[in-house]
């Protein structure tokens, strides 16, 4: 790993030199002015193409970045079922084809913006991560969880190619802003581009923390369940009605078993048993309240020898806000023998899900930021005014205005000083031609 990031490291630095060294500034008087801040957004802000841009890309950055971080969680404990196996592997495979998917689109970007135009790019792009969110809401499903990848290959590129295009629409906004104020102010827009966007993602970030707390998702679950499992429990710590957890055993081989014992009030749950997966095609092994527990000892249940890989508890009962205080569980074979699900036996949590009605609800509080945010992109890109077009005639306006300023030995583009120096006979007839153009 040392090498591998001394290596980045370089090629970074390298890039970063190789950059410098070769870009060349087109333009002879560079302003090294400094401009406050509030001044700064106040400037950018009044020019409404960048306006525009800029709400496009925080609504886009916003939106990908809480609901992306949701989406995690939604992924774990809805479409996985808490799988943690499952989980990661779901996560790390779409994060990987969505990273190689996105590197393959970038060759067609640039052919898609000549034919469809920059702003066209921007819409085709919003519209199909719009869609994109509008069929996640149908195929984020527990019973087909692979189809979770589908959205992440397809908003994935489409990310990349917005942020190419919206880079390359920046010196549009640039040329605009030049000439209607005879300057140029490149730095200006991409400076305060950058603090905005990196203060959206700052706060993305943090807000995901909340949602998630807000929700009621325990992400410390599985967590809580092993402890239990090693009788180290919190006295704090509570368990909630329709909770549901899976352990698997010693080298993940199957046990035999018998006998389940609570230390705690929890007095009712439901036990399942299976060998394909921790939270599908299980067996009820049946449910045990405290009416038909052991008389000798409460909160101990026997069942007949059962022979699995895994083992699910989900504790049943009435009522969202229930809470069962548990400070030990055991699972065996026979008296006196080992706890199956202690870590000391080779037991461990694989599946930890939160109760339905928590779960069902959290698919909603990310479902709909999702819609909503991705619909106000499509909606921003289709406002946004700068055309093929316009460009045109803005460029054409500009390419007179630092003609002139050349002829009168005012700084402006080097390649009108250029043309200006090369071709002065011409350049003397343009400027008599057009009078009206302002300096």
């Amino acid at each position: 790993m040392r090498w591998i990031g001394s290596g980045v490291a370089l090629l970074i630095i390298g890039s970063a030199i190789y950059s410098t060294w070769v870009a060349r500034e087109r333009f002879t008087h560079v302003s090294r002015a400094h401009v406050p801040l509030l001044h700064a957004m106040r400037e950018t802000i009044s020019n409404r193409p960048f306006f525009i841009l800029l709400l496009m890309k925080l609504s886009e950055i916003f939106g990908g970045r809480l609901t992306g971080g949701l989406a995690f969680f939604l992924s774990m404990y809805y479409v996985c079922r808490g799988d943690q196996n499952m989980g990661t592997a779901l996560n790390g495979i779409g994060a990987t084809l969505g990273t190689v998917w996105s590197f393959g689109v970038l060759p067609f970007v640039k052919p898609l913006s000549k034919k469809i135009g920059k702003r066209g790019a921007l819409i085709l792009g919003a519209g199909v991560s719009f869609c994109s969110a509008i069929i996640s809401v149908f195929i984020t499903i527990p019973d087909r969880p692979w189809l979770g990848i589908i959205p992440t290959l397809v908003i994935s590129p489409i990310i990349t190619m917005s942020g190419l295009v919206a880079g390359a629409i920046l010196p549009d906004i640039c040329d605009v802003d030049e000439l209607e104020h005879g300057q140029r102010r490149e730095g200006l827009f991409t400076s305060v581009m950058a603090f905005v966007s990196k203060l959206e993602i700052s706060l993305a970030v943090v807000l995901v923390g909340y949602v998630i707390t807000w929700s009621g998702v325990d992400t410390k679950l599985a967590l809580r369940w092993q402890q239990a499992a090693d009788a180290k429990v919190a006295a704090s710590d509570r368990f909630a009605v329709d909770e549901r957890t899976s352990f698997s055993f010693m080298d993940g081989q199957p046990a035999t078993f018998d006998t389940f014992k609570v230390r705690g009030d929890m007095t009712e749950v439901e036990l399942f048993a299976g060998d394909e997966s921790p939270t599908r095609n299980l067996r009820s092994l049946g449910a045990f309240t405290e009416r038909n527990a052991d008389t000798a000892t409460p909160g101990q249940w026997t069942f007949p020898p059962v022979t699995a890989k895994y083992f699910k508890i989900r504790i049943a009962g009435e009522g969202l806000r229930a809470k069962a205080g548990i400070q030990e569980i055991s699972l065996s074979h026979g008296k006196g023998a080992p706890n199956l699900l202690a870590s000391a036996s080779g037991g461990k949590v694989t599946a930890a899900e939160p109760p339905q009605p928590i779960i069902k609800r959290f698919f909603w509080i990310v479902m709909i930021p999702s819609m909503f945010f991705t619909g106000l992109t499509f909606v921003i890109t289709i406002l946004f005014p700068l055309t093929e077009e316009k460009m045109k005639e803005v460029r054409r306006k500009l390419d007179e205005m630092r003609m002139v300023k050349a002829a009168a030995g005012l700084p402006t583009d080097e390649v009108a000083e250029e043309f200006v120096h090369e071709h002065p006979r011409q350049t003397a007839r343009f400027v008599e031609a057009h009078p009206d153009i302002d300096k």
